[in-house]
C-alpha cells in the first residue's frame, strides 16, 4: 500500500539520453557497447536511444527529433500487437513503415550519469563492459553545458536525483504528466496510479490480465533510480497451471553460463492443447538420461543440444507420461510464457 503501481510491459527497454550523444560515433561515447560493432560493416553512430545493454537503437530521424531534450527511460511496443519491437529496433537500419508501429511507453526520467552507473555492467548474458566513470562523467558534463543555452531543461534533469514521486508528481519545471504537451503520439507517458489498498491491487491485476496485460510493477514512492534488480520496485503477476505429455528431449549444451549441462537432458519437449513446446526448471537429478543398450550420459555428452532418439529416455520424465508446469500467459501463438515444471509435495 502507497507504492505506484503500473502494468508491466512486455516491450524492449529504451533508454533516451535527450540527445547528447546523436550524431556522434558510438566508439566515443564512454558507456556505449562496443563489443561487437567489429562484425558491422559500417561503424555504429549514436542516436541519443540506448539498449539496456548500451547498443546503439537505430531509429528514424524524424522519430529521435520529436523526443525531448531530457533524459527518459522506458519500453518499446509494437502499438498494434503489443509485443516486443527488438525485431524492429535491432536493424543497424531503421525501416520507417515499421517504426510508424512502435509506441514508446515512459515510466522514468532518471539522471544521466546513473543509467550505466553499474560498473562493470553486464554488456550480454556472457560479457562484461568496464565502464570508465571518469570519462562518463566528463563526457556527459561537455554534451550537457553545450545544450545548456538552447534548454536548460537539459542540466536540470541530466544531475540532480528525483524520487519517483518527485518525477511522477512535482509540479516545478518538467514532468513525466507534461509529455502530453509534446505533439507526438508515439511517446506516451504510462499511467502510474498509488495502491490504496490489497484489494485495489489485486483489482487492478485482474483487470490488466483480462485486457491481455502480463502484470504490474510496483515502485516505492520514496525510491530513486537504480541501475540493477531492488525490492524498491518489485512484479506482480499470476502464474497459471497446466498439465502437459511428455513427447521427446533434447540434450544439454554449453551455455555462457557454462557446461554443468553436457552429458544431461536440457529440456522436455512437450505436447499441450495441441501445441509443442520446451519445458525447463528441472534438477541434476531429473535431468538424468538412460539409454537402451547404452550409456545415456555419454551419448549425450557427444550430442549436445540434439533431439534425443528412442532409445534415449529420462526415467524420471519417460515418454508419455504427464508432467505439470507454471506458466505467465502465452504468445500470440498459444505458447505459454515461461513455462516451467511444477513439483508437487
Amino acid at each position: 500500500v502507497g507504492r505506484f503501481m503500473s502494468e508491466k510491459l512486455d516491450g524492449r527497454r529504451a533508454f533516451w539520453d535527450g540527445g547528447i550523444s546523436r550524431g556522434i560515433p558510438a566508439s566515443r561515447v564512454p558507456f556505449a557497447n562496443t563489443l561487437k560493432d567489429y562484425k558491422k560493416r559500417t561503424p555504429p553512430v549514436a542516436t541519443g536511444l540506448w539498449s539496456r545493454f548500451g547498443n546503439v537503437i537505430s531509429a528514424p530521424n524524424w522519430f529521435l527529433d520529436q523526443l525531448p531534450s531530457f533524459p527518459l527511460d522506458g519500453e518499446m511496443l509494437d502499438g498494434v500487437s503489443r509485443q516486443t519491437t527488438i525485431s524492429i529496433t535491432s536493424k543497424d537500419i531503421p525501416i520507417d513503415k515499421e517504426w510508424k508501429k512502435i509506441l514508446y511507453y515512459i515510466f522514468e526520467s532518471p539522471p544521466l550519469h546513473k543509467v550505466f552507473s553499474s560498473i562493470p555492467y553486464r554488456a550480454t548474458a556472457k560479457d562484461v563492459v568496464e565502464i570508465d566513470s571518469v570519462a562518463m562523467d566528463l563526457f556527459i558534463h561537455k554534451q550537457v553545458e553545450e545544450l545548456v543555452e538552447t534548454n536548460t531543461k537539459h542540466f536540470e534533469w541530466a544531475f540532480q536525483p528525483k524520487s519517483f514521486s518527485e518525477i511522477v508528481v512535482h509540479q516545478d519545471g518538467w514532468n513525466l504528466f507534461e509529455l502530453d504537451k509534446i505533439p507526438f503520439r508515439k511517446l506516451l507517458f504510462l499511467s502510474q496510479t498509488e495502491i490504496k489498498s490489497l484489494d485495489h491491487m489485486y483489482e487492478e491485476l485482474a483487470k490488466t490480465r483480462a485486457n491481455g496485460g502480463e502484470g504490474l510493477m510496483l515502485r516505492r514512492p520514496d525510491s530513486f533510480y537504480e541501475c540493477k534488480r531492488s525490492h524498491n520496485l518489485l512484479k506482480l503477476k499470476n502464474i497459471s497451471f497446466g498439465e502437459a505429455e511428455v513427447i521427446g528431449y533434447h540434450t544439454g549444451r554449453e551455455t555462457d553460463r557454462g557446461s554443468k549441462l553436457l552429458g544431461l537432458m536440457g529440456n522436455v519437449i512437450v505436447s499441450w492443447e495441441n501445441i509443442h513446446f520446451e519445458l525447463s526448471g528441472f534438477t541434476d537429478a531429473e535431468r538424468k538420461l538412460i539409454g537402451s543398450g547404452f550409456n545415456g550420459r555419454e551419448w549425450a555428452l557427444q550430442n549436445p543440444d540434439t533431439y534425443c532418439p528412442v532409445g534415449i529416455s529420462s526415467p524420471t520424465f519417460p515418454r508419455g507420461s504427464k508432467i505439470k508446469f507454471t506458466y505467465r500467459g502465452l504468445t500470440n501463438d498459444g505458447i505459454p510464457n515461461e513455462a516451467r515444471y511444477r513439483r508437487t509435495q
